[in-house]
Formats: C-alpha cells, sequence, structure tokens
C-alpha cells in the first residue's frame, strides 16, 4: 500500500514568500505566495506531560506529509478538510516543529507538530 492512500484529507499550506520590508517593530514583512493544496493525515494523540504537581495529559496536533512537500516553520495551513470535502477545523493552524520521518536511510515523509493541546 502506498503511503499516499493512508492520507485522507487535504489542506492547503501558504509559504512565506520574499522579505520586502520591516514593519515598525522590526518584524520582517514577507510578500504573498500562492497557496498548494496537498494531501496529509490529521492526527491526535494523548501525550503525557509531566510538571511539578505530577502527571497531566494533554491532545497532540499534527499532520502528516508526503515527502514532496516544500515547508517552512513560517508557513500557515488552512482548508483542511476530510475526504469528502468537509471542514475538519476552521481554526487556524499554526506551526510548532517539523519533525523529518525517515525510513532505513531517506526521507518517508514530514510530521508537522501544531502548537496548541486541548
Amino acid at each position: 500500500m502506498s503511503f499516499k492512500n493512508l492520507l485522507p484529507h487535504t489542506c492547503e499550506i501558504t509559504l512565506p514568500g520574499e522579505i520586502t520590508g520591516t514593519d515598525e517593530w522590526g518584524r520582517s514583512i514577507h510578500e504573498s505566495k500562492k497557496p498548494y493544496k496537498t494531501s496529509c493525515r490529521y492526527v491526535t494523540e494523548k501525550a503525557k506531560r509531566r510538571n511539578t504537581e505530577g502527571e497531566s495529559i494533554v491532545i497532540q496536533t499534527s499532520l502528516l506529509l508526503p515527502k514532496e512537500c516544500e515547508l517552512s516553520p513560517e508557513m500557515s495551513i488552512d482548508n483542511l478538510c476530510d475526504a469528502e470535502g468537509y471542514k475538519i477545523t476552521d481554526e487556524p493552524l499554526v506551526v510548532d516543529s517539523i519533525k523529518r520521518q525517515t525510513g532505513a536511510k531517506k526521507l518517508h515523509h514530514y510530521k508537522v507538530v501544531l502548537k496548541g493541546a486541548e
């Protein structure tokens, strides 16, 4: 079975464009790039985190994306839909980290961990 068959969802990824200047607070201003649509899998996992009072359980959300995707920590992810085209969430998806998932010796796919927990 192909990995792409395990990606039933779709999303639109918008990468930051070239830096065109800075705003009044010194932050970079990027030109807009056209978003591209890709297949993905939206995953929620229970993760145990230890804090000073003991153990707590949070929900970690992530996206699995094919290795052909061009990614950036500053990208925006929108229009996350299921196989029938219904939106899974209207919330903005913000990247926390991008992890390379490798096979024996080469890149297999990406796991994009999303910020926020429920």
